[in-house]
């Protein structure tokens, strides 16, 4: 019994199996028949390959996948792969009638396959994310911490990587920890195949991160977001604006901020955050004004960054402070001569406009050593002579 969800096993496999076939249509009847085959000659990997390839088929829907489980799966579990396992256990539960039955049902499951770390980590991270279903908050975060070791001990990104992600997007939505949520919902749609999620559901993903990576306060680069194929699933929808108030936070640019606040102010925690998101503005422009400026030409006078990042003057010293406290930029500021001079800024992911300022950069570089070679070959001869 699971919360109330009666399963019965009273039969035999055996007994089951030629139950279904009895009254099986003589197509399904095939299927039947081919899934006893298996299970008479033991033959466990073809009959787990089998099962999952057949699981949503209607033969297993006429009693629903509970009852299968029960009175089949249940006598033979110990022979299959224990991931192969949890994947059909989530079907299952799938169809019990609640997510406290579908905790309680899964739950049964931790002790069998703990020694196994990807079984485990899909296993109790589908657990947290149904205990975010039913609004347990704080037992799902006790999942998470438990998940973490895990996560740690298996090698790469394993195929069972993005229900962990997954799981901890949404707690951290939940919670409100922008910053937490941007990193695991970027994780988890690095792990997932896109076109497997619909297209509402890449919509979702795509403006609850834009909203993320604006008021998240260490966030600094949407490069990494921007280059993410989920936004395109925004073009040509109401949220088109975006992708554009990204683009136009990614470079710095104010005015471009500006005309867009029509669009962003219809989101109360944007509109709410319109103070933070200025100042955050501030230091994205400083950010890129030091990004684009050549690696030998970067003592900035207060006067081009008070126009660049829309400041007055006497605030451009306490602007470049809090970049450098942030760890956004590096380097020292002259107050007597109005200069700052900043020789690095932190990398991030560039986007295409972005990526055409490095290009320039760097033939302006090639072009610099190209002279000082012809330099030194044309006056290099009088210098030794002398």
């Amino acid at each position: 019994t699971f919360d109330g969800y009666i399963i019965e096993a009273t039969m035999s496999a055996d007994d089951y199996l030629a139950a279904q076939r009895a009254r099986a249509a003589p197509a399904d009847a095939e299927l039947w028949a081919e899934l006893d085959t298996y299970y008479k000659k033991k033959l466990w990997h073809q009959l787990t390959v089998f099962l999952e390839t057949h699981f949503n088929h209607s033969i297993f829907q006429t009693d629903g996948l509970p009852s299968l489980y029960e009175k089949f799966i249940a006598k033979f579990e110990d022979r299959i792969n224990q991931l192969s396992l949890v994947k059909l256990l989530l079907q299952v539960a799938k169809q019990l009638p609640t997510p406290a039955a579908a905790i309680a049902f899964l739950s049964t499951f931790r002790e069998k396959v703990k020694k196994t770390d990807q079984a485990n980590l899909l296993l109790l991270s589908s657990i947290a994310d149904l205990q975010l279903d039913a609004q347990d908050s704080a037992a799902a975060k006790e999942l998470i911490d438990a998940c973490t070791p895990l996560v740690d001990s298996i090698t790469g990104v394993s195929p069972v990587h993005y229900a962990y992600y997954r799981m901890c997007a949404r707690y951290y939505k939940i919670k409100g920890d922008y910053v937490a949520y941007y990193a695991d919902a970027l994780r988890f749609l690095g792990c997932v195949d896109l076109t497997t999620l619909p297209v509402a559901e890449q919509q979702e993903w795509a403006y609850d991160l834009g909203i993320a990576g604006l008021l998240g306060d260490t966030i600094y680069n949407f490069g990494e977001l921007l280059s993410n194929p989920v936004l395109a699933s925004l073009t040509g929808t109401p949220r088109a604006w975006m992708l554009d108030l990204l683009g136009a936070f990614n470079s710095g640019s104010a005015a471009a901020v500006t005309a867009l606040k029509p669009q962003w102010a219809t989101n109360q925690n944007l509109a709410s955050s319109e103070t933070f998101l200025r100042e955050k503005l501030k230091l994205l422009s400083l950010m890129e004004q030091v990004y684009r400026a050549p690696a030998h030409e970067r003592a900035l006078s207060f006067a081009s960054i008070a126009q660049t990042a829309g400041v007055a003057v006497q605030e451009v010293e306490v602007l470049v402070i809090r970049a450098l406290s942030r760890g956004l930029v590096k380097g020292s500021l002259d107050g007597v001569a109005k200069i700052a001079h900043l020789p690095w800024v932190q990398p991030r992911v560039l986007d295409k406009n972005q990526l055409a300022a490095m290009h320039d950069n760097i033939q302006k570089w090639i072009a610099t050593v190209r002279q000082a070679a012809a330099d030194v070959r044309t006056h290099g001869p009088e210098l030794l002579a002398e």
